[in-house]
């Protein structure tokens, strides 16, 4: 079974189509890519200051992803 947890946290910054970097609740900085699923659903598009749910391994802190179903705008 896979396991990973979800953290709040804002977009601080695009880095480009499929990466963005956030700043979490602790106020550390993390680079996080886009999902498949998030690339080709319905066009939602990403800015700064959204608040997302990303998805992290508890083995490395210091990467993310963004999944369609934590996305959750404004």
């Amino acid at each position: 079974m896979k396991k990973t947890v979800r953290i709040k946290a804002k977009i601080s910054s695009i880095i480009d189509r499929y990466a963005v970097e956030v700043i979490m609740e602790d106020k550390s900085k993390v680079s996080v890519s886009i999902s498949q699923t998030m690339k080709v659903y319905e066009g939602k598009e990403l800015s700064e200051g959204d608040a997302i749910i990303i998805q992290m391994s508890p083995y490395d802190l210091t990467k993310g992803r963004l999944h369609r179903d934590t996305f959750y705008g404004k």
